[in-house]
């Protein structure tokens, strides 16, 4: 907002009147949105010993005898917000995650301030990011005369904020710092990995940064993770589990934070919950609840759309393999980037629409919604099946698409 307030102060004069009709002109907006602006104007004016005048027929100018210094000031002031977000999923993204960053209340009208907005308008940010909050379990805490906190298990927050850090850095942090942490974690687990033979997609792989980045963030805060439920099983002795505690040693060592028995186990389900590129098909054990719900999915398509993707072996065989990787993923609510999902809606819009409606099996099964980034990956396989009906050699050709494009995400 500060810059729009700079781009007006800019036209107007301390000796001239200006009519709100050529500012609008010269600016580009609307005389309703200029004089918005104004009435703002006047009110960062007031701030700084300047007011506006307004006079009838000739418009507005600027009181005050330092208009110059006043100038400076607000370009200042502009340079100094540069990244504040201006729309309303910017808006939403920096409040999840500055809200998330938080161990106390925060008064709105802090973030008023800070976002230069108005009450209203933030009454529309924290709904949209109650609604995200809802999808992790979580939900905003409001306590008169204190503010809004996030409250919810630690799990879920360390989910949530990945997911919105990959779309932006985590707010009130040093960025260089962030960025030389998170390249000191990214040199260390690429090492690693090769020292133990793990192979991760490039999409894992930064998954995994990220959220040991998010990990050692949260150790620093003393904010820990609980316990994972006696459901599910975690195998300590794997090439996975050992590189991990190296990784978290070394981390250890360096940050002068302790990896406690449940952080190892929470970032081994992470690691579980990805994909890799080397052999993936012989080592993935397929549960029977898996095998009847992929089952499930298809027997309703077949219903609803006639497509019988129950007699593609090979289909069926990597909708089994994936879902192994992404029921973990449902269950915790573990999000996984999908760098793809636009060109998958533009190009396989047949292939997406079968998806989502399978989907609609997965979200009776899970009882929560499935991220369309899920979604995606699965009509990925559906394409591979529907181009099966066109022709063996187009049919080759997506599979490798497939393949390359996902950098062994399915490995297919």
């Amino acid at each position: 907002m500060k810059d729009n307030l700079f781009e007006l102060y800019k036209k107007m004069s301390a000796t001239t009147y200006i009519s709100a009709e050529k500012l609008a002109k010269v600016t580009g907006v609307s005389v309703k949105t200029v004089r918005n602006r104004l009435s703002t104007l006047d009110e960062w004016l007031k701030k700084n010993d300047a007011s506006l005048i307004s006079k009838p027929r000739y418009g507005y100018r600027i009181s005050t005898e330092n208009y110059d210094v006043l100038y400076q000031k607000l370009m200042q002031e502009q340079e100094d917000r540069q990244g504040v977000p201006d729309n309303l999923q910017e808006r939403v993204q920096y409040v999840l995650l500055y809200l998330l960053c938080q161990d106390h209340y925060v008064k709105t009208d802090d973030l008023i301030l800070f976002l230069y907005i108005s009450k209203g308008t933030l009454s529309g940010v924290l709904k949209e990011t109650e609604k995200i909050l809802n999808n992790y379990q979580l939900h905003l805490d409001r306590r008169p005369n204190y503010g809004i906190k996030v409250i919810g298990k630690e799990f879920d927050i360390r989910n949530c904020m990945l997911e919105y850090f990959v779309k932006r850095s985590l707010p009130d942090l040093d960025e260089k710092k962030q960025k030389m942490d998170i390249d000191y974690i990214a040199a260390l687990t690429e090492n690693l990995t090769r020292k133990y033979d793990v192979h991760l997609s490039e999409i894992s792989y930064e998954n995994i940064v990220l959220i040991l980045y998010i990990t050692l963030d949260r150790l620093k805060r003393e904010h820990y993770v609980e316990s994972l439920d006696e459901q599910q099983n975690i195998d300590r002795n794997t090439p996975e589990f050992h590189m991990l505690e190296e990784i978290t040693d070394n981390i250890e060592k360096d940050y002068s934070v302790i990896f406690h028995k449940e952080e190892l186990d929470y970032l081994y389900l992470h690691l579980m919950s990805k994909q890799t590129t080397k052999g993936e098909s012989t080592h993935i054990v397929i549960g029977e609840e898996v095998s009847n719900l992929v089952d499930d999915m298809l027997e309703f398509l077949y219903h609803e759309t006639m497509f019988d993707f129950y007699s593609d072996l090979e289909v069926q065989m990597l909708l089994k393999q994936h879902m192994a990787k992404m029921d973990i993923r449902i269950r915790y609510h573990i999000f996984l980037k999908n760098p793809m999902l636009q060109e998958i809606k533009d190009h396989h819009f047949t292939a997406y629409t079968i998806a989502t409606m399978a989907s609609t099996v997965l979200k009776n099964h899970y009882k929560t919604d499935i991220p369309e980034e899920e979604t995606g990956y699965l009509a990925l396989i559906f394409s591979i099946g529907l181009e099966c009906r066109e022709s063996e050699k187009n049919r080759n050709f997506i599979s490798s698409l497939y393949v390359h494009q996902e950098k062994g995400v399915l490995n297919c």
